[in-house]
Formats: structure tokens, sequence, C-alpha cells
């Protein structure tokens, strides 16, 4: 038997399986591949309808909020002001509890913790506001006593605008950001 013949059979089934063995791995690497692109993929796309979901639940619990602090800011921008014109409208009513309840859950269950600081901190300017505003009346009934604490009451106004001020562009700027 011929050894060169024989080493170059003995060779080429070697090649041969090994190209085998090459193609057999170059397959099973493709697909395992293919399904982490696909689990990639599908990881991507529950993200984005997450992400959906939240902007809409987000959205509407952020529109009802700032719809809600619109009518506060209202009241206490027209509550003792300054100068009133005659025949100017009384400030609006407050919301009442029905209203202030379920924007509330729906503020807790979908906005984000920063904006609900910022609510607090409004509400909180809110009631020292009108606290301001008791204060104010209550020298008015007793002149002369104490002096007149208009200052007071415009700085707690001035506070509780710029609360609503940086809440509506945090809103606006974590809405966009969804």
């Amino acid at each position: 038997m011929d050894t060169v013949a024989l080493a170059a059979t003995i060779g080429g089934s070697v090649v041969g399986l090994a190209g085998v063995a090459v193609t057999a791995w170059g397959a099973w690497q493709q697909r395992k591949s293919t399904r982490e692109v696909a689990a990639l993929q599908h990881e991507h796309e529950r993200d984005l309808a997450r992400g959906e979901r939240l902007f809409e639940h987000r959205g509407a619990a952020y529109e009802a909020m700032l719809g809600f602090l619109q009518v506060w800011w209202e009241r206490i921008a027209d509550t003792e002001p300054i100068l009133r014109l005659a025949g100017a409208p009384p400030p609006p009513d407050a919301p009442g509890p029905d209203e202030w309840r379920p924007m509330y859950v729906r503020l807790r269950t979908y906005g984000s913790a920063p904006v609900a600081a910022l609510y607090e901190d409004f509400t909180n300017a809110t009631r020292d506001f009108f606290f301001e505003v008791d204060h104010l009346r209550s020298v008015r009934d007793h002149p002369g006593e104490v002096p007149e604490p208009w200052h007071a009451l415009q700085d707690a106004r001035n506070k509780v605008r710029g609360i609503y001020d940086r809440l509506e562009w945090l809103v606006s700027d974590e809405l966009a950001s969804l």
C-alpha cells in the first residue's frame, strides 16, 4: 500500500470531518445568536410597550393634577390681591374632596417621586398662604394693633407660584423623556 495515498485519504477524511464539525458549530452559533437577538428584540418591545402605558397613565395623572392645581393657583392669585377691580369675579371655589381624591390616587400611583414631592410642597405652601390670608384679615379687623402683613402674604403667594412653575416644568420634562 502506498503511504502517501493512505496519508492523503486519512488527511482528506479528517479535513472533511473538520469541515462538517465547523459547519455544525457555525450553524449552532448562528441559531444561538438568532435566539439572543430575538430575546433582546422581545425585551425591547416589552420595554417600549411598558413605557407607552406609563406615559398614558402618567400623562393623565399629571393632567388631572395640573388642572386641580390650576384652580388652586387661580384662587390664590385672586385672594386678597393688592388691587381688585370693581366688578371682578370672586376667586373660584376650592375643589372638593370628591375631585381631589381620584387625582391624588392617580398621582401617587403613576407619578414620579419628584413630582409627588413638589405636589406636597405646593399643598404646604398653599396652606401657609391661606394662613397668611387669615392673619391679614384678623389684623384688618383690628386696625392699629399690628402692622398689616401685606408683604408676608405676597411672599407666600410668590412661593406658591414658584412651586407651581417648577411643578409644571418637571411634569413637562418628565413626560417628554418617556
